[in-house]
């Protein structure tokens, strides 16, 4: 027997046949398979998953070239990417949108949109610590500073995809709305990330750091200084 579908959730059909087949014994010489649509948004699947880690890995080699750090790269990526992951899945599901590939397309634009709002906050951060102001007071005046563009540069973007996110619209028979709610529910949501958890992380990772020197600067320079030299004696002038 054979099932097709016209639907465009995919995902959702295949949960449901699952579950609907779930308890059913086949004869021998005889199996289930998803082939078609099903089998190619599989491998569609697939291959977006993979670029996905690819994109991540890009943006944080070229964040880590800017600030040459490793610490600052990390807390931005660590707090924007899964709220733009949490926030455009989390659209997917209320507007009952179906999971297809311009929504992984839609995620992906994501990672290296969502990382802005983070690069501007942790650079402003770094340029007043380097000008004198303690840590804290850089992290909250960099904050208070940054809030106003960072608000107005993710505003615009949202009401810009607003038309695009409405309804079910489709271009050559392809729906591009799923890409359209996926990057407008994770910007909103990576804004809130952002502002919130980025200068608490960045605070953590820098406590961490520091920590990391200073033991590593009491642990090899107790060894240097317990090394065999030669004392040198100064004779009285």
């Amino acid at each position: 027997m054979v099932a097709t579908t016209s639907t465009e959730d995919l995902d959702r059909i295949r949960a449901d046949v699952n579950e609907q087949i779930a308890g059913v014994r086949f004869p021998p010489g005889y199996s289930r398979e998803f082939s078609g649509r099903f089998a190619s948004f599989a491998r569609t699947s697939g291959d977006m998953f993979t670029a996905l880690g690819w994109s991540m890995v890009m943006v944080l080699l070229l964040m880590c070239f800017l600030f040459e750090s490793f610490i600052k790269p990390v807390c931005i990526l660590v707090v924007s990417v899964p709220g733009a992951i949490l926030g455009g899945w989390g659209m997917l599901l209320a507007t009952g949108t179906p999971n297809d590939s311009l929504s992984w397309l839609g995620l992906m634009i994501l990672v290296g949109v969502v990382v802005n709002n983070g690069i501007v906050q942790v650079d402003l951060i770094n340029r007043l610590r380097h000008d004198g102001i303690e840590r804290n007071a850089a992290v909250i005046e960099g904050c208070t500073q940054r809030i106003r563009p960072i608000l107005m540069t993710t505003l615009t973007t949202v009401f810009g995809l607003i038309p695009m996110a409405i309804g079910d619209a489709t271009f050559v028979g392809t729906p591009y709305y799923p890409m359209g709610r996926m990057v407008l529910g994770g910007m909103m949501a990576s804004m809130f990330y952002t502002l919130l958890f980025v200068p608490l992380l960045y605070l953590i990772l820098d406590d961490a750091g520091l920590a990391v020197r200073a033991w590593a600067g009491t642990l090899f320079g107790s060894r240097r200084g317990g090394a065999p030299g030669v004392a040198v004696a100064r004779s009285p002038e």
